[in-house]
């Protein structure tokens, strides 16, 4: 019905709106729930002599990674669409961009400073690995989507 209205690339994301406020719901519902029952809805309010700004911050981090969680999803239906006849590739594809991004993420935020250096030479095989795969699968595609092109 999206498409049909005139959403264009944007066909995938209209389903979004509706499961992604309904996952809001179910969980905000279960934090409350679980939070009266375990007496753990103090653990959001600042202790002590902690500052108000802290406690703000980290909600706001919070608000951000949630935000950043349904993008990936959004930005996921807009490739998707694009994708042709291989739509089924645009998984693998989307995963393996969270797992790269994450990486880089934790190798900026130095997580993986005080590692040994075999666990290192590991996680950088994984990502060459990862990036490889990243390529094959995405020229596979197009090479693909060229010949499916070209019967036509």
């Amino acid at each position: 019905m999206a498409a049909q209205n005139g959403a264009g690339n944007f066909q995938g994301n209209a389903k979004m709106i509706i499961s992604t406020s309904g996952c809001f719901v179910v969980n905000f519902i279960w934090f409350i729930v679980a939070g009266i029952r375990q007496h753990t809805l103090k653990e959001f309010l600042p202790k002590g002599d902690m500052p108000v700004n802290r406690i703000f911050m980290n909600w706001s981090w919070s608000a951000f990674a949630g935000t950043l969680w349904c993008f990936q999803f959004f930005f996921y239906g807009l490739g998707h669409v694009k994708m042709g006849n291989f739509q089924f590739a645009s998984w693998v594809l989307h995963m393996s961009m969270l797992i790269f991004f994450s990486y880089i993420v934790g190798l900026l935020m130095k997580e993986w400073k005080s590692v040994k250096l075999n666990t290192y030479i590991v996680l950088v095989i994984g990502l060459l690995t990862l990036i490889s795969s990243f390529c094959i699968t995405s020229y596979g595609s197009y090479i693909g989507e060229q010949l499916i092109n070209i019967g036509k």
